[in-house]
């Protein structure tokens, strides 16, 4: 009898066990599947802007079940039309704001950072008409802020304070005339898609490392029509675009941009001028610290501009020959960096990726790759292979928060707490000016 109890006994802790486990496996689940968005909103799905440079803010709000996360990421079909970045985050609602460019309609497109119930983002559409509509056509209040929006962004100056006034660092070109301001605009196409990257993260029980992926990461491919040749230009495009990616391509157009001097120590001005014109803001920061010294042009003069690598046969090529092509699309080793469109560099795309670490772009900060062919050193074989997108070149970002530019700053800059003054950034000691390229195989006549 004594057996038989302690049989039953056994039976039914077993079962309470089973029972406890059932429930906290239960509520863990509840638990996970109560952390979802419930609902996505934007407070117009058009807007109409009149004239170059003028703004508008549309609010998303984003309702959520548990603590899901409110955030929202926003994108623009044609940025040559109009350009769009998240300008304010507060308990859910999102300040969008949306800068116009040259006539004609786009696309922005919203979408939540966490997924709903069903694990899908949700996505809403705001369709942008530029100076194709009379402003009678739209609601007063859209059509009232796109006209004092508009005043203050005569002439280009996109980034304008709050209150509409026109600053001399904010994109002025105030007693200006059309044709300077003709010869110094450029317009910038931006197209994007998601790729899946890797990323490294210690494993704290076996001290290993792992390479895990990463998903829904961005890539973007940046135009520029004309191709800048000139510091004015790169101001144009550093004041009236608020996109870091578009900031970091600056950096392949000054290096297409050097000239060969005589020797090591003649300047290549332009170049040089254009670097400090992106390391600056367009002027928004002063100091020695953000202009480049007399060691960086050196180191920039010498790995860049008289470097050479060995092509096939033994003869060589100069690095600043087909070093910028390395980063278009289209372009490899194979076709001597030939980029897709060829000679015409207005169809020349840059290719540039969000890094896996260090960026919070909704939070003013982020770092992005200007993507290169490279050498990857195969392990089982010891034979050096090519691999397309490799993270070289890797520059870090903040937003100036009252005129939107984005000013380069060192990764390592955004890796703890982000606050205080930005770091300037030294693209000189990067893989972007040196002579660590794949030779091209052949000579196409660039």
């Amino acid at each position: 009898m004594d057996r038989f109890k302690k049989y039953v006994m056994r039976i039914a802790s077993i079962v309470l066990s089973a029972a406890i486990v059932m429930t906290l496996g239960e509520s863990a689940a509840v638990k996970a599947a109560s952390k979802y968005v419930k609902d996505l909103t934007v407070s117009s799905e058009k807007v109409v802007l009149t004239g170059e440079g003028a703004k508008i803010v549309v609010q998303a709000k984003v309702a959520t079940s548990g603590k899901a996360s409110k955030k929202v990421s926003v994108t623009s079909s044609d940025s040559s039309v109009a350009t769009v970045w998240v300008s304010k985050v507060s308990k859910g609602t999102t300040d969008i704001t949306i800068t116009s460019w040259t006539g004609g309609e786009c696309v922005v497109t919203v979408k939540t950072k966490g997924k709903d119930a069903s694990g899908k983002k949700l996505t809403r559409k705001i369709k942008v008409v530029v100076g194709a509509e009379s402003a009678g056509q739209e609601e007063s209040t859209h059509d009232d802020e796109s006209k004092s929006k508009a005043e203050a962004g005569k002439n280009g100056a996109n980034n304008s304070n709050e209150d509409g006034k026109n600053e001399t660092n904010n994109g002025g070109k105030a007693g200006k005339d059309e044709k300077a301001m003709a010869d110094e605009k450029v317009v910038v196409t931006v197209t994007s898609e998601t790729f899946s990257g890797k990323y490294a993260v210690k494993n704290d029980s076996t001290g290993k490392t792992d390479v895990l992926e990463a998903n829904d990461l961005t890539r973007k491919y940046i135009s520029f029509a004309p191709w800048p040749t000139t510091v004015a230009q790169v101001e144009y495009v550093i004041k009236n675009y608020s996109d870091p990616y578009v900031i970091a391509a600056l950096f392949v157009v000054a290096a297409d941009n050097y000239e060969k001097g005589k020797d090591m120590n003649d300047r290549s001005p332009v170049t040089f001028a254009m670097i400090e014109a992106i390391n600056t803001g367009a002027g928004i920061l002063d100091g020695s610290a953000y202009k480049l010294d007399n060691f960086a042009v050196g180191r920039i003069n010498v790995n860049y501009g008289m470097g050479r690598v060995v092509v096939d046969g033994g003869s060589t090529v100069d690095v600043r020959d087909f070093a910028p092509r390395a980063y278009m699309k289209g372009a490899t080793p194979e076709n001597n960096y030939t980029p897709a469109g060829g000679s015409d560099k207005t169809k020349w795309q840059i290719v540039v990726d969000e890094y896996v670490y260090n960026g919070d772009i909704d939070n003013g900060y982020i770092t992005v790759c200007p993507q290169r062919y490279s050498m990857e050193q195969d392990t089982e074989t010891a034979k050096p292979v090519y691999i397309e997108h490799n993270q070289v070149l890797r520059i870090g970002f903040r937003r100036h928060k009252a005129t939107g530019i984005w000013v380069p700053t060192p990764v390592s800059a955004l890796s703890g707490e982000v606050s205080g003054n930005v770091k300037p950034f030294d693209i000189s000691s990067t893989g972007l000016f040196s002579n660590n390229y794949v030779p091209p195989v052949i000579d196409q006549g660039f």
